[in-house]
């Protein structure tokens, strides 16, 4: 049971949020915090951790949701109302973007060649074109490039942005 309070202690308001955002009523989205929460804890040892908590919380808050409005009878089935699709695309986006950012910040904290290596990787380069450009060898640019990716994994998992 600690581990739910921790859990709810650190993404109960961020959830509230989100919650207050779908229903724009805050006694409404309380409720559904509380299903929230409630379903987590009955669901904890099935968590396979594919995905963050914080991912995972988000989904048991958005099917909270979807159920509340099936309960009263406010849809039928999520074809009735294709702007609730609409919000919960839009809510990957902002998701989706919050990390992207996350990532971006992480990148900033690397060293100035381990980030050029990675820019030059995403544009497209292969590691020889790496190395020509920076001056160094193949093999030194998948080192960096290798280095860096694990860097940002292990701060990114340690943050449980993935």
């Amino acid at each position: 049971m600690e581990v739910m309070e921790e859990l709810y202690h650190m993404y109960g308001k961020e959830v509230f949020k989100y919650l207050c955002w779908l229903t724009n009523d805050p006694h409404r989205a309380e409720d559904i915090l509380q299903e929230t929460f409630m379903r987590a804890i009955t669901g904890i040892l099935r968590f396979e951790g594919k995905s963050s908590i914080r991912t995972w919380l988000f989904s048991i808050a958005r099917n909270c949701y979807i159920d509340d409005l099936r309960k009263h009878k406010e849809i039928r089935s999520l074809e009735d109302i294709p702007e609730l699709v609409s919000v919960i695309q839009l809510e990957d986006e902002i998701l989706g973007r919050e990390v992207r950012e996350k990532i971006k910040s992480t990148l900033e904290t690397l060293d100035e060649r381990s980030q050029k290596v990675i820019a030059l990787r995403n544009q497209g380069f292969s590691f020889l074109e790496i190395g020509k450009i920076m001056g160094i060898s193949e093999g030194s640019a998948r080192v960096i490039n290798h280095r860096a990716i694990k860097r940002l994994k292990e701060i990114l998992e340690k943050e449980e942005i993935i």
